[in-house]
């Protein structure tokens, strides 16, 4: 588990707990699917988010990150930030059905397949220039 990454550790500190509790939270799958774990600052820092994860049980993490991450309704997908997308499509593509990735395996000329490989690569390019990679 990614408890040892420093960002992870003070925050679990800052929010008031320790390597116990965090310890719990894993038995309990309140950090499920496990690479919630790495959002737990950010729902740590949120009072509405951290109510949810402490007080659900299994995937709660899950549930407290829908709280951070949707829009509010009257919000529109322009105005919406590029790490709240990144999340919500990091969300439906963990969540997306066998028989979708076939249906466009199948079609791989189809427009949906363009504008995948498109994002796959701009992100990329992000990532690179983020971490000053060449």
């Amino acid at each position: 588990m990614e408890y040892q990454h420093p960002r992870i550790k003070e925050a679990i500190v800052r929010a008031g707990f320790n390597e116990d509790d965090f310890s719990q939270w894993v038995n309990d799958h309140k950090i499920h699917p496990l690479w919630t774990v790495r959002r737990i600052p950010n729902i740590l820092e949120n009072p509405r988010s951290k109510e949810v994860f402490l007080t659900h049980g299994r995937g709660s993490a899950r549930e407290a990150l829908k709280l951070l991450d949707k829009p509010s309704g009257d919000k529109v997908l322009k105005d919406t930030s590029m790490i709240q997308l990144a999340r919500e499509l990091l969300e439906r593509i963990l969540a997306l059905p066998y028989g979708e990735v076939q249906r466009l395996k199948s079609d791989s000329s189809s427009d949906e397949v363009f504008t995948f490989l498109e994002v796959r690569d701009q992100l990329i390019e992000l990532c690179r220039d983020i971490r000053n990679e060449e």
